[in-house]
């Protein structure tokens, strides 16, 4: 009985997929420090969404405009929450009901 030979075809898509699978988990490691800020950019993409599209429907206000202004009022909203309590949720503070 002759030995049996692996098709051609076969070792190279087992080899793709290897090569393909390490590119990933390269890349994977040396961007993992990145991940927080992915995450944290697509939870405002959520949080923002809503308002965005209402401002562009029935406001008429241009994309990048209401972009600015919901970041805007997003970014100072919490500033002001952050000050208003003390900023750590660790600490005590007399101004801020819940901590």
């Amino acid at each position: 009985m002759p030995p049996q030979q692996i098709p051609n075809n076969a070792v190279r898509q087992v080899l793709i997929l290897g090569t393909i699978l390490f590119l990933g988990v390269v890349l994977f490691r040396h961007l993992q420090s990145f991940l927080p800020a992915f995450l944290g950019a697509y939870t405002l993409y959520v949080l923002l969404r809503k308002w965005m599209f209402i401002l562009e429907s029935r406001k008429k206000i241009e994309q990048g405009a209401g972009c600015r202004y919901t970041h805007a009022a997003f970014f100072s909203h919490h500033s002001a929450a952050l000050f208003y309590c003390g900023g750590y949720a660790g600490q005590k503070n007399i101004l801020c009901p819940a901590a």
